[in-house]
């Protein structure tokens, strides 16, 4: 489900690929993920500016399908 969202993040956003910082993105707001970031004693909302700051860096394009970016 999460990879799904992913990918729906990358192609709303126009993003070519599919980066960890999408599954990153998707699972701030996941219940089942949070609570593994409250142990964790992170911060969810500096995070969720600091990884919407990167994902507005990406690479976009228009059209096309989004891959996966295994590096």
């Amino acid at each position: 489900e999460l990879i799904q969202q992913s990918a729906s993040l990358a192609q709303q956003l126009g993003n070519p690929t599919i980066e960890p910082l999408h599954t990153l993105a998707i699972g701030l707001n996941n219940p089942f993920c949070k609570p593994f970031f409250a142990m964790l004693n992170i911060p969810l909302e500096q995070l969720g500016t600091l990884v919407e700051e990167e994902l507005n860096k990406l690479p976009k394009v228009k059209g096309g399908k989004v891959g996966i970016d295994y590096a």
